[in-house]
């Protein structure tokens, strides 16, 4: 059995990029190709790819690398730190404060940027479903 699978014309945004060997007509607005949810393949052919390693170097899909715990690990003693050393100090360092709260929060956005990119390449994937499920717990905290 067949379904449609759409295939959005690739953009530049955030490292995102083509596979080598692709033409423009590889990106029509339908293509007819087999579909992961209907018969266990993968609808991908010719898809365009997002290279993560322009996201998060460190962080890799093996179950084993604890690089994501690592990270959140230190993100989450920058924002313990961070509240501690600003708490009744705002009004004389507001400026630095939220600086540091900005850098903070775009390493965060960067962290969950790149699980979410990851686990859209295979919404089917349980392994790393959980991988960011456990991420986003921890990156709401």
């Amino acid at each position: 059995m067949k379904s449609k699978c759409v295939r959005l014309v690739p953009f530049l945004y955030c490292g995102i990029y083509v596979v080598s060997g692709t033409s423009d007509k590889d990106f029509q607005a339908e293509t007819e190709i087999t579909s992961s949810f209907v018969t266990g393949t993968t609808c991908s052919r010719n898809a365009p790819r997002w290279n993560l390693e322009e996201h998060f170097p460190r962080l890799r899909e093996d179950e084993r690398n604890t690089a994501d715990d690592a990270v959140l690990d230190r993100l989450e003693e920058r924002a313990i730190a961070f509240a501690e050393q600003h708490r009744g100090t705002l009004d004389r360092s507001l400026g630095d404060a939220l600086e540091e709260y900005e850098k903070i929060d775009e390493e965060l956005d960067r962290f969950a940027l790149y699980w979410s990119l990851k686990t859209s390449q295979n919404l089917a994937d349980d392994t790393l479903r959980r991988k960011r499920s456990k991420a986003d717990t921890r990156a709401s905290r």
